[in-house]
Parts: structure tokens; sequence; C-alpha cells
């Protein structure tokens, strides 16, 4: 299990505030109303023989986010540890089931979605690498168990997978075109991620080891 580096739980909301908070200091404030570029400015009030200046605001809002919409934002913000330590469990029990023989559990987008949500969560350095990449064409595929031997495709690029003869849960992927060949170490249940001109193996929270 991942060490976590977040506050631990659990979080605490206070609905006055729209504010996120542990035991002994606030951990987050969630916008509510009118949000936008403020700074302190002067304005002068008061007839002309008793002008006095006031300090106040000023600047200019870009948009409201509703009471009703901030606080449900809030209540996701609180829940978010537990619902990490959830899709932990979750997964970590499918894997195992995995493991010792129950093949039948098939990596569907559900579980494929459930790990790149725990790799957003926890995988700060890992965020980096998509750092260069085309957003516009990123597309990430996860490592399967029944990929060896295979050709997969992610973003327009062909990458095939070998199955390591040693550890049973370890492969090489390839990637080769005209002018690149290129291999990297990865572990069943990881991911490929690729634009069309670049690539990489982005760890799970299972297995984070990789070697190129």
């Amino acid at each position: 299990m991942t060490k976590h580096k977040f506050t631990k739980g659990d979080w605490l909301l206070s609905v006055d505030k729209i504010e996120i908070a542990c035991a002994d200091y606030p951990i987050a404030n969630v916008t509510c109303g009118d949000w936008g570029d403020y700074y302190p400015s002067i304005k002068l009030t008061g007839p002309s023989m008793d002008i006095k200046a006031e300090a106040f605001m000023d600047g200019m809002p870009y948009g409201n986010v509703p009471r009703e919409e901030a606080e449900a934002n809030a209540r996701l913000i609180r829940a978010a540890p537990k619902l990490l330590d959830a899709l932990e469990a979750a997964l970590g029990k499918l894997h195992h089931l995995q493991g010792v023989g129950l093949n039948f559990i098939s990596y569907d987008s559900a579980v494929e979605k459930a790990g790149v949500a725990i790799a957003l969560a926890l995988e700060e350095e890992e965020e980096k690498k998509y750092e260069g990449f085309n957003s516009a064409t990123l597309e990430a595929r996860i490592i399967r168990s029944d990929d060896a031997r295979k050709t997969v495709t992610v973003s327009g690029m062909d990458f095939y997978i070998t199955r390591d003869g040693f550890i049973s849960d370890r492969v090489d992927v390839v990637y080769y075109d005209d002018t690149v060949y290129a291999s990297k170490t990865a572990f069943v249940g990881q991911y490929i991620i690729a634009d069309g001109n670049k690539w990489e193996i982005i760890p799970s929270f299972r297995q984070r080891s990789v070697s190129a």
C-alpha cells in the first residue's frame, strides 16, 4: 500500500465557510460566489467638504459558482481520502483474484478508469511525464495479462508485448517503425501512454518500478 503524502483523514467539512479541514488546521477553501481578479483600491466618499477615503476590493469577476454547487464540490473533496482507500482496496482485490488464476476478471473500462484515478491521486511525479505530450491526441491503455505476444495500438502507435519468462506479470513493451526501435520493461496493470509521437510507461498503484 502506498504511503500517502496528503493529510491523513478523516477530513471535516464546514458548510458555513465551505472549508475542508483536518482536526488541526484548514486544508482547502472551496470557491463560492463570484470569482475573478480582485485587488485593493481606494474610493472617495462623503460630501465635498467632508470627503473620506475608503478602502475596498475592486476588480473584474469572470464567473459565479452557485452555493449549492460549491457545497457539492466541498463534500466530494471531503470524501477524497475514503474514495481513494475504496478504489485501492477494490483494485487490489481484483488483482489478487487474477493472480491466483481467476482470469475471468477483465480490465474493462471501469477498472481502467479506477486505475487512472488512483494514478492521478498518488503519482505526482508521474504527472510530470505528461509534459511535452500533445494533450489533444494523448491516449492511455492498460497492459493486460492477455496482451502477451500481441500488438496493441495507442494513439496510432503499434506496440508489441512480449512476456518475460521468469516473472509472471512482467512484460517488454516494444515500439518500432522505419527509423526507431525502443523497448521498455513494464508490468501487467501499468499503462502505455502515447500521443502519436512520444510514449511512456506509467506505473499503477500496484506496481511502480519501471526500467527503460
